[in-house]
């Protein structure tokens, strides 16, 4: 909690662009929730049903009506896309750009004792991989979770209005998706630490053998330095294949669950 204090400690200067993002949001959330609401009166005032033949009649220049607002709201929908992904985006790079600069600087400052000990390639993973993550982390995941809560909410009410009893019988699967989503993020949390780990070892190998290849080639080690390096490229082959393997297993329980 302390770090994500901190996160939004760096974001804050850029609330404009955070205010933008969610009223964009907020507008495509709704512009998706309208979209089946319109279709479903364009079927039920457009369309009629003769129930003795079972021919399908209806009023060509109500259905065109509907058809326009559909597509305009949906040019509508896709225009506050863009504007939500502009601005979150716009936002985290904002945010990785100063974060970058503040790592860049402290490292600067840093006692030759931390120098001494502290590899670079893990330092240079810090600077890359790992702010890049905390700008994916602000830019899209917390814009999504928002969204994924705003659209649950307003199809909830939806729902109960529509028939409380089947909306209640519909939600009876979500403790189960809970506990499998909790069980699922706690197998990947020191997975992920893994990989990040892993990269930061086979970025180490590269940075020293590029650094040393004038020794390298002099003591004719080529053989020995891919071999160290193809290792830590095949742990980390490993690590990245075991977190696709249970995502690949997650999604399509998620969607039977649900």
């Amino acid at each position: 909690m302390r770090i994500l204090l901190r996160l939004f400690g760096l974001i804050k200067k850029y609330w404009k662009w955070l205010f933008l993002t969610y009223v964009f949001l907020i507008l495509f959330t709704t512009a998706t929730l309208i979209i089946p609401q319109l279709i479903g009166m364009t079927i039920d005032k457009g369309l009629h049903i003769d129930a003795n033949t079972l021919i399908v009649t209806g009023d060509m220049k109500l259905l065109w009506v509907y058809g326009f607002i559909i597509i305009g709201v949906s040019l509508l929908r896709g225009l506050f896309s863009f504007g939500q992904s502009y601005f979150a985006e716009y936002a985290g790079q904002k945010v990785a750009y100063d974060l970058r600069n503040k790592l860049y600087d402290r490292i600067q400052r840093l006692s030759f004792a931390f120098h001494d000990k502290a590899q670079t390639g893990q330092l240079m993973s810090r600077a890359t991989q790992d702010v890049e993550g905390v700008r994916f982390f602000l830019s899209l995941v917390v814009v999504r979770l928002i969204n994924l809560v705003l659209i649950f909410i307003a199809i909830s009410v939806i729902l109960f209005k529509m028939n409380w009893q089947l909306t209640i019988v519909s939600f009876a699967c979500l403790p189960f998706i809970a506990y499998f989503a909790i069980k699922f993020g706690a197998r990947m949390r020191p997975l992920w630490t893994k990989i990040q780990q892993q990269m930061a070892a086979t970025g180490i190998v590269l940075q020293e053998n590029l650094s040393g290849m004038r020794v390298v080639k002099a003591f004719s080690r080529q053989k020995l330095e891919s071999d160290k390096f193809e290792k830590e490229a095949h742990l980390l082959y490993d690590s990245q294949i075991a977190g696709a393997r249970i995502q690949a297993v997650r999604g399509p329980l998620m969607t039977i669950l649900g």
